[in-house]
């Protein structure tokens, strides 16, 4: 089983790698805070691959808990990747002006559901590994994603797509699904 969950670890982490080049740009040199999540990611792909090799007995209900996260990160991510046209969204820390809200497919639950897929990847491997240590990725790329949310927030409330930027966040969760009682974005 350790393989099946390292297997669905290192999948998930070349699908993201994957669509750091094709779906999301990046205008020029890639600002410092990709160089910082594509640092810490590589650091954190290691880290938990080998806590997945080097863990304690099989637990059938947290190893399957950890596959179901895993198909949940790649369809969430799949999901993500088939709403967005490739190449359309700039990649975490950009400085551009947002052109364009997407409302639609998974961004109608979320506001940030490539950082979900990405975060609950992370989780999986806290999951599959059950080593403590496993949560210091986990929690290191949860500050850089949500540094990263906030700012992307930030260039929202600051372009011509405020009023509604702000009535979708209203209505949205930035990492989790909950809809307040609101109408159609």
């Amino acid at each position: 089983m350790k393989w099946l969950l390292l297997a669905l670890n290192l999948s998930l982490h070349a699908a993201f790698i994957w669509g750091r080049y094709a779906v999301f740009r990046v205008d020029g040199r890639p600002p410092r805070g990709v160089r910082i999540i594509e640092f810490s990611a590589a650091l954190s792909l290691i880290a938990g691959g080998t806590l997945i090799v080097r863990r304690p007995a099989v637990c059938l209900p947290l190893d399957l808990l950890a596959v179901a996260c895993a198909v949940l990160s790649g369809a969430l991510f799949a999901w993500g990747v088939a709403t967005t046209r490739c190449g359309q969204l700039t990649a975490a820390f950009s400085e551009d002006a947002p052109a364009e809200l997407i409302t639609s497919g998974p961004f109608r639950f979320v506001r940030n559901p490539f950082y979900v897929s990405y975060l609950l990847a992370y989780l999986q491997a806290v999951l599959a590994s059950r080593s403590p240590w496993s949560l210091l990725p986990l929690l290191g790329m949860w500050c850089i994603y949500r540094r990263a949310a906030a700012l992307e927030e930030q260039k929202f409330q600051r372009s011509y797509l405020a009023k509604t930027y702000s009535r979708y966040a209203a209505c949205t969760g930035r990492f989790l699904p909950f809809r307040a009682l609101c109408r159609d974005h």
